[in-house]
């Protein structure tokens, strides 16, 4: 994918969009076992809490979430979180294994690209204060691999 600052829809990696309403927001795990700095996730600000097995197919289940804004964590360490930041900031894609982000004509898509069939698009508005609090949160915290 290109850096631009918008996409054509014909040009995303994949058709199926889950728009979010209302804001998303960083979940930070400071005492994570999957990295040593830490791992973050991108979630709905406002969801229940649940959590349950779907069936994905005639032999397959999905562990599913209601915090998720895709069908899979959009997830990564500090510093994917930070330069994911950056990129909504700047008004660019960015692309890393369990993160990615494009500007479309009426929003925002974030997604995993390692494991999502499904993007979230989000308000222009909602990615702003997404970045603002990635950049508040993780601002000291980074740690480069």
């Amino acid at each position: 994918m290109r850096m631009t600052d918008e996409i054509e829809d014909e040009e995303l990696p994949f058709g199926a969009i889950n728009v979010i309403e209302g804001d998303v927001v960083l979940v930070y795990y400071a005492s994570s076992t999957l990295m040593a700095n830490g791992w973050c996730t991108i979630e709905r600000a406002q969801h229940d809490g649940r959590r349950w097995i779907e069936s994905t197919g005639q032999n397959s289940l999905a562990w599913r979430y209601s915090g998720r804004i895709s069908d899979a964590c959009v997830e990564g360490p500090t510093y994917e979180m930070l330069a994911l930041a950056q990129a909504l900031r700047d008004g660019r894609s960015f692309d890393a294994r369990r993160c990615a982000c494009c500007f479309v004509h009426d929003g925002v898509l974030l997604w995993s690209p390692r494991n999502s069939q499904v993007q979230a698009k989000i308000t222009r508005e909602a990615a702003a204060k997404l970045s603002a609090q990635i950049f508040e949160l993780l601002g000291s915290k980074a740690v480069a691999p």
